[in-house]
């Protein structure tokens, strides 16, 4: 069960239904005042803690009250959710079981933030801090918390909760623009978050500078204006020197220019080996155009050295991915972030179309990948509502969660694809870099919310032909296009401790196969986690 307490009271069932309050015409407010204080304490409540909670007069007895809002509540909850318990010396102790509460997921998401901002990773800060914000999405200034008590005791956790709703706006805009993200979209935000605190010195000074660098240096003034007028009819005074600085600096058009990164960092150079490309090998093994004579060579060799049908297993991955997305979707993940997205040719059809024919709604798809030639062709053809691609590296998460954050709703579930891309990971140790690798996912995943998932394909080395290494295995001096031939065991490692699908992690050939199974002489192994 799910309670929904920072606006008005919501209760729904663990199958996502909205539970009936049962007041017809009549708001039952003693009755939305138990449950909410009962989600809030995750402990059990004493009936005296719980009169204190209620009521604010102690020289009245409420027990029969209290009594007939328990037998209340019990017929509008699910069964079992309100459970009485007997403490010291025959207290009745009240709890609500199995609840999860959307003021809780504020406060570990607001801490999940300000940890991250700590270690300066600023775009991770902001995803959790805006998945701080979702639950007070459409929560009007007048509704907030609406269903606690006005007591002294509801007092003491409700408005923390409200000063810590102003803090986490404030954290939220300054990371924004920290990372450069002025935008019109911006500013509106920042007038939501002053509707709720009016007179809120930061957020006003935080607005200026984001008009101001959008080249609105007249709006800004103005809204200076507004700024001082709001602070004088709240608090009698007038702005302090910190607001009147930057107008100071605006007025004079001294106020520096954003000095962070550009919104499109350069991605690091593409992974290379001699004359071959990773790219351009997997294209020809496909049967595309974009590949080179030294490419088509190099595959034709291995071929011909080893009689091998490794070739084949780039479209059993790429078959295998597809099935996944279908999956996925299925499964409701309406929204999904391709990490080494390959050429779009290669995907046909692509995430977001194999998910768009699997879902009864447009997804959001974010493509990633680090490759020139990718980015051109994808910028191309990956365009439209929904859909977007960013030249990154997948090893620079900051500048990845910073781009797809502009498309993807991090509150909301999300499928990670890391699809034959991990291999290229990592230092050559006597670990190959899994240890390395497993942080790296560790920090995408921290990011999505529960009812997310990480679909993973990479190759291995356990049962691939041995005249295959000397190609391809990164520990081989002279291979050609080496990459971490990883064993079973390390790549379930990168699938950090999250509960697999079934089939669990096998050959993509047989992951949730539509054609008998064919094992190849060089091995793609797969599955996905579920964030629970």
């Amino acid at each position: 069960m799910r309670v929904s307490v920072l606006g008005e009271l919501r209760l729904t069932d663990d199958a996502g239904r909205t539970l009936d309050l049962g007041e017809g015409r009549r708001r039952r407010r003693n009755l939305r005042a138990l449950i909410c204080v009962l989600a809030l304490e995750d402990r059990p409540v004493p009936s005296s803690r719980l009169k204190a909670l209620l009521w604010d007069d102690p020289d009245r007895d409420h027990t029969s009250v209290l009594t007939n809002l328990v037998a209340q509540a019990r017929r509008v909850l699910p069964p079992g959710r309100l459970v009485t318990e007997t403490g010291t010396a025959g207290a009745r102790l009240y709890r609500l079981a199995r609840r999860a509460v959307d003021a809780d997921d504020f406060v570990r998401d607001a801490e999940r933030g300000d940890a991250a901002r700590d270690r300066g990773r600023l775009a991770t800060a902001a995803v959790h801090y805006r998945r701080a914000m979702a639950p007070w999405q459409g929560v009007s200034p007048d509704r907030t918390l609406h269903d606690l008590p006005d007591t002294e005791g509801a007092r003491a956790r409700v408005d923390p909760l409200r000063a810590l709703r102003v803090r986490v706006a404030e954290s939220l805009v300054a990371v924004q623009l920290d990372l450069g993200r002025q935008s019109p979209e911006l500013v509106e935000e920042i007038g939501g978050h002053l509707a709720f605190d009016p007179a809120n010195e930061n957020l006003h000074r935080d607005r200026l500078v984001a008009l101001y660098r959008l080249g609105r240096r007249t709006d800004a003034l103005r809204a200076y204006r507004d700024a001082a007028a709001a602070i004088e009819a709240e608090l009698g005074v007038p702005p302090g020197p910190a607001l009147r600085r930057v107008h100071e600096q605006i007025a004079a058009g001294t106020l520096p220019p954003h000095a962070g990164e550009p919104d499109e960092p350069r991605a690091r150079p593409v992974l290379r080996a001699g004359g071959l490309s990773y790219r351009g090998v997997t294209d020809y093994t496909l049967g595309g155009k974009d590949n080179t004579e030294a490419e088509r060579a190099f595959v034709d060799k291995i071929i011909a050295d080893t009689g091998t049908d490794a070739t084949l297993i780039t479209k059993d991955n790429r078959d295998c991915v597809l099935r996944m997305v279908r999956t996925l979707a299925g499964r409701g993940v309406r929204q999904f972030l391709d990490l080494g997205s390959g050429l779009p040719e290669q995907i046909s059809p692509s995430v977001h179309q194999t998910a768009r024919t699997a879902a009864d709604e447009p997804p959001r798809v974010v493509y990633i990948d680090n490759d020139p030639v990718v980015a051109i062709t994808s910028r191309a053809m990956y365009s439209g509502a929904g859909v977007a691609f960013h030249e990154l590296d997948l090893m620079d998460v900051e500048a990845v969660l910073d781009a797809a954050s502009r498309c993807l709703d991090f509150a909301e579930p999300i499928g990670l694809i890391a699809a034959n891309s991990l291999q290229y990971v990592g230092d050559v140790d006597d670990d190959l870099g899994t240890g390395q690798v497993t942080e790296l996912v560790t920090a995408y995943v921290d990011a999505l919310v529960p009812g997310s998932y990480l679909a993973v394909t990479h190759i291995t080395g356990d049962g691939i032909d041995p005249r295959l290494r000397r190609y391809i295995d990164s520990t081989e001096p002279g291979a050609a296009l080496p990459q971490h031939l990883r064993t079973t065991g390390q790549i379930e490692r990168l699938l950090v401790g999250l509960p697999l699908l079934p089939p669990g992690l096998t050959d993509v050939g047989a992951w949730r196969p539509e054609r008998p199974f064919v094992r190849r002489d060089l091995r793609i192994i797969g599955g996905i986690g579920a964030k629970v």
